[in-house]
């Protein structure tokens, strides 16, 4: 498998801040020692409802490069047709696909 293209390491999910001023979009973050933008979720409806998905999506996408990183080490150990599918989501997820 080649290299990860994408931004490696751990997400996590926070407020966009502006000065003093907190926005209520969400971002997903580089942990330290970078803390980069990697995207940003915004507010674009609202109520308490579509605000909690937003917060579920957004740790949903922050888990990516950790849900990838278990679908490649189980590579040695899954069969099947979980096989093919873990290969897909695998390619799929690094471009490969």
């Amino acid at each position: 498998m080649s290299a990860a293209a994408h931004t490696t390491g751990s997400w996590e999910v926070a407020n966009i801040e502006f000065g003093n001023t907190v926005t209520e979009d969400l971002c997903i973050m580089t942990g330290s020692p970078d803390f980069r933008a990697i995207a940003t979720i915004a507010r674009c409806f609202q109520g308490d409802r579509i605000k909690d998905m937003e917060q579920a999506n957004a740790r949903l996408i922050a888990l990516a490069p950790d849900l990838l990183a278990l679908l490649v080490e189980s590579q040695s150990s899954i069969g099947g047709d979980w096989r093919e599918r873990r290969d897909a989501a695998i390619a799929k997820a690094t471009g490969a696909a």
